[in-house]
Formats: structure tokens, sequence, C-alpha cells
């Protein structure tokens, strides 16, 4: 490189150098702006048009309808062509409801920006004004400025409008005699809901399976209806399957029962069921004893056989219940002697019958068992069951079994001669003793 050209660079730099130092060359400010004094000082706000633009001001926004907000730099009243901003915040007060919306950021390029905000608003009607503030770039100096649309306007929007009602859960399943609670949920036009559970109409398309109140479902028996919410001319429907209740256990009544032999001892078998209802199967159920030569079962009726126990068992629709029986021996209570009252001559013989009374109500002979004994051996002498008359006079005839005893009267007189005034003492004798 020559001298020459190294000595015009140098000069050039030089210039450059003076004019940026005293500030008559400035790189960040093109210089194309209409306005005699380079510092912006506010933001203007136009009126703001539905996307893609338009005359009007925000009135009866749809719910769905975009709008651009056009954002200038104004100084003096006069545009800013050449000055761009960066970070320029705007914010929706809203002076109906007291509550302010970000409505976001956007970048002023050669003095003028936009932004662009969707279903601005979560109510129907509200007056609001834009408050923008931002950084402004100019003379390589970062300035915040701030400023508020000073116009309000209105934004209006319709009611949403219902347009379905869900009910949950859907397709259920209740038995009889339990209840399902079901929720109704309102949806708006505007992707909103509400819970109508409360306020909603509710029916059933057959009471004869079940019924409502308010918004539960009793079911009340097996098969299936329609349940139905409605509200504002808007129903929503569901299926309600309702099912027979489930068997869960047989319980037998009573428990660890104990009859004696002979006797006998009825049963009772209860169903119980999942909706907590219960029923009477004893005529039903299948009836069984585990030990026969201890108890045998006629239906829901146990008969001792003999002392031991057994386990008694009832069965329906595959479930069982169980309980012990415990069979005793019959308690002996008293022994009957009879005749009750006897006369027999000397030298005869006079059979006695001993039967043995049981708790169960039984009785049994045991003249052949029992003990016998004459309370007067020198008038009369048992063997066995026979007494025998010794001499005249009397003696009380006793048998023993099983800890009781029963006695019986005997008188044994002496045996008439031929004297038929005898005769007629001896029979007089026998027949009134």
């Amino acid at each position: 490189m020559s001298k020459y050209s190294k000595l015009i660079r140098l000069v050039i730099f030089l210039v450059l150098a003076s004019l940026l130092l005293t500030g008559c060359w400035n790189p960040y400010n093109p210089g194309d702006d209409d306005t005699t004094d380079q510092t912006a000082r506010t933001f203007a706000i136009s009126d703001v048009y539905p996307y893609p633009g338009g005359a009007n001001q925000i009135q009866d926004k749809l719910i769905d309808q975009s709008y651009t907000i056009y954002i200038y730099i104004i100084n003096n009243g006069n545009h800013v062509k050449g000055i761009s901003a960066e970070n320029v915040k705007l914010t929706l007060i809203d002076e109906t409801h007291l509550q302010t919306i970000d409505v976001g950021t956007t970048t002023i390029d050669g003095g003028v920006g936009y932004a662009v905000f969707n279903n601005l608003t979560p109510f129907e009607v509200a007056k609001v004004h834009l408050h923008v503030e931002g950084y402004i770039y100019q003379n390589k100096n970062k300035e915040i400025f701030a400023a508020v649309n000073s116009n309000s306007f209105n934004i209006n929007n319709p009611p949403p409008v219902l347009q379905s009602i869900t009910i949950a859960p859907a397709n259920s399943t209740v038995q009889v005699g339990l209840t399902q609670t079901f929720t109704a949920t309102a949806n708006y036009s505007d992707g909103s809901t509400k819970d109508v559970s409360n306020t909603a109409v509710w029916s059933s398309s057959d009471v004869s399976k079940a019924t409502m109140t308010d918004n539960s479902a009793t079911g009340i028996a097996a098969g299936t209806c329609l349940i139905t919410a409605t509200i504002g001319g808007k129903s929503g429907t569901t299926n309600l399957t309702v099912a027979p209740p489930v068997l869960q256990s047989i319980m037998v009544t009573p428990t660890n029962a104990s009859v004696q032999v002979a006797q006998t001892q009825t049963f009772t078998a209860m169903a119980y069921y999942s909706n907590g209802s219960t029923m009477d199967v004893s005529h039903t159920a299948t009836w069984s004893s585990s030990n026969q030569s201890v108890a045998t079962m006629t239906g829901g009726v146990a008969t001792g056989v003999a002392a031991g126990t057994s386990t008694i068992k009832a069965t329906y629709q595959g479930k069982s219940g169980t309980t012990s029986l415990t069979v005793t021996a019959p308690v002996l209570q008293l022994i009957m002697v009879t005749p009750t009252i006897a006369s027999v001559l000397v030298g005869q013989t006079q059979t006695f019958i001993a039967m043995a009374y049981y708790s169960n109500g039984s009785t049994t002979d045991v003249s052949h068992t029992a003990t016998w004994s004459s309370s007067n051996q020198s008038v009369a002498t048992m063997t066995g069951g026979v007494a025998t008359g010794v001499a005249s006079g009397s003696s009380t005839i006793k048998a023993v079994f099983g800890g009781q005893s029963g006695t019986s009267e005997l008188t044994v007189v002496v045996p008439p001669n031929q004297n038929t005034n005898d005769r007629l003492i001896w029979e007089q004798e026998i027949v009134e003793p």
C-alpha cells in the first residue's frame, strides 16, 4: 500500500472520529425522521383493529376473533420514523373488573410496531385502556419511556352458549339396593365447563330398574336403564346397569348347639349379600352332617343319634356355612316300678317292671338291668324283678338303675284253707289289700 493511500485512510478516520465526538453524526439514527428534535419521548397507540385490520375499535368482540394493536413512536405530536424500540410491554387495564391482563411484548422497528392478541377477556363486558412501556434506542442510549392510551374502549364478549351435557361415570354398574352418584358437567361454546349436578333435572328411563333422587340412582331390580340429566334445554345421558347382589357368605345358627340323643335341633341358614341384604335360605339350602352316626339331617333339622360331635353344613349357590353340633346322652330322671301296689300269696311270685324315664322324653325298660331289693326279706324275696311271697306281711320292692330308684309296695298273704269263711276273708284281703 502506498503512503498516499495510508494518508487518505488516516484523514477519513480522523474526520469520522471528530464528527462522532461532536455529535454531528449518529450511526443509530438513520436521519429520515420528519422532526427536528431527535429525542422520542412517548409512545402513541393507534386504534385497536380486528386482525388483520379494520376501521372499528373493539366492539362486540367474538370469542375466536383476533385483534391488532398498532404502536407508534411520537415526538411532539409527530411520528418519528427512524427510531426503534425493544421489549415493548403491553398491558390491558380492566377498569370494570379491576384487573390487569398482559397482552405480550413487541418490537417497534422504524417507528411503528404492532401486537396481536386472541381471546383477550375472560369476561363478557369490560371497559379497558392499554398501558405501554419499553425501551427506546436513540443516540446510543437506552431510554425508558412509558405511555398510556387515554382513550378507553369497551370489549364485549357474548355470553358462552351451552352446547352439551356430559354425565360421569359413563356406563356404570350398581347392585340392587345400592346407589350410584352421577356428575353432570355443562360444556359451553367458549370451552369452559360447569358442574350442574345439583341444578340439573335427573330421570331414569325405567323406574322398575333404578330410581333417581337428585343425582343418585338406586338399583331396584336387575336390568338396564338410561340416566338423563337436563338443564337449559340440553340433555346428557348414560347407561346404568343394575346387577343382582353378589352372595358373599352363609351363616348357620345356632352356633355350637347341643342336643340329646333322639332329640332334634332346628338350624337356620342366612345368606348375606354384597349390598348388605340378607335372606333366609334354610328351606332351599342343602344340609349335611359330617358324622351321621352322631347326627342325621332332614332339611335343616338335626336328630341326635349317639353321643359325640358333628359338623352341620348348609350349602347355597356355591357358598357354605357350618356350625358344630354336640350330641349328648339323655339324662336319667326317674325309675318307675309297676305295678305300684301288688299282693301275692305266700309261696307265689309277682313280676315287677322297672321303666327308666329320660330327659329327652324317652323311656327304657331296665327291668333286666336294674338292681332289685325287698325291704323285708322275711316277707318277700327278690330274684331279678320277680318277688316271692315268704310270709304274711308287707315289703317295699325297689329297683335301682343309673343312680335313680323306683319302689312299689307288695303285700304277702297266707293262702286260704278250704273253709268258706277263710276264703271270703282271703278274697277280701286280695281285693282290698
